[in-house]
């Protein structure tokens, strides 16, 4: 169901449980704050940490946002081609020039 974007019908079932995939589930579905504190119980982990910085963007914590972007790209620099399939992330990277460090992490890792 996540694969087909069936946020409702995965939500159906993950709903008793607080993991990366309610939160993705909740974030679909514009259930935001939802989302947002199911996020604060779990480990930082890439996906995580990049969820964060979309949820961020969507509350208007553009400085927080970049730090969760930035920390998510460490843990996982092939997260920085996900960036552009992302809007808001995407105009983060923009807006705040951070394009210059994720090059910097892509050559960094052999990307």
């Amino acid at each position: 169901m996540l694969d087909n974007r069936d946020y409702k019908g995965a939500l159906e079932i993950l709903d008793r449980y607080e993991d990366y995939n309610t939160a993705l589930c909740l974030t679909g579905l514009g259930y935001n704050a939802q989302a947002y504190h199911v996020l604060m119980e779990l480990d930082s982990t890439a996906d995580v940490e990049y969820l964060f910085a979309m949820l961020l963007c969507r509350f208007f914590k553009e400085d927080l946002a970049v730090e969760h972007l930035l920390k998510a790209c460490r843990l996982n620099p092939s997260k920085i081609f996900r960036i552009s399939l992302d809007p808001e992330i995407a105009d983060l990277v923009e807006k705040h020039k951070l394009q210059g460090q994720l090059d910097e992490m892509m050559l960094k890792d052999g990307l």
